[in-house]
């Protein structure tokens, strides 16, 4: 094996842990966020002089978790291309002349994409869910209440 083999092995390699670190954290965020959420509804619910300034808060907070996500979602994606090019060059594909750039082609995906990117990871089941039973369950409590 080559030295440029090597290095596009490590790098193919690092990628694919990085990706999946997004996914396990992800799905730990998910929980913590829909147990706590879960959590303080019922406590919020339970006290009749409770603000609507909490549910508010609590509706702000969640909203936030949910770009965020989509935002990681964004940066693991960028990735794809990569990992991709990394993939074919070793099943005899394209051949890669220069290992470790994965950085500044995930940076100009991600320039690329933009705003545009953002949005369309926000709207993907996988990443809204649990957010908007969240947000459909603090309604629902602020109109039962």
């Amino acid at each position: 094996m080559s030295n440029l083999d090597e290095a596009l092995q490590k790098e193919y390699l690092h990628l694919s842990a990085v990706w999946d670190d997004f996914d396990r954290r992800v799905l730990t965020i998910k929980g913590w966020t829909a147990a706590g959420s879960i959590a303080a509804m019922f406590a919020w619910a339970s006290k009749p002089e409770a603000s609507m300034g909490f549910a508010v808060g609590l509706a702000v907070l969640i909203v936030a978790m949910w770009v965020l996500e989509a935002q990681w979602k964004v940066f693991q994606h960028s990735n794809g291309s990569r990992i991709d090019a990394l993939e074919a060059h070793f099943a005899g594909g394209a051949q890669l002349t220069c290992a470790f750039q994965s950085h500044a082609i995930s940076r100009r995906i991600r320039e690329k994409w933009g705003l545009r990117g953002l949005l369309k990871w926000f709207g993907k089941p996988f990443v809204w869910i649990p957010y908007v039973p969240l947000l459909v369950m603090i309604l629902l409590t602020i109109f039962i209440r």
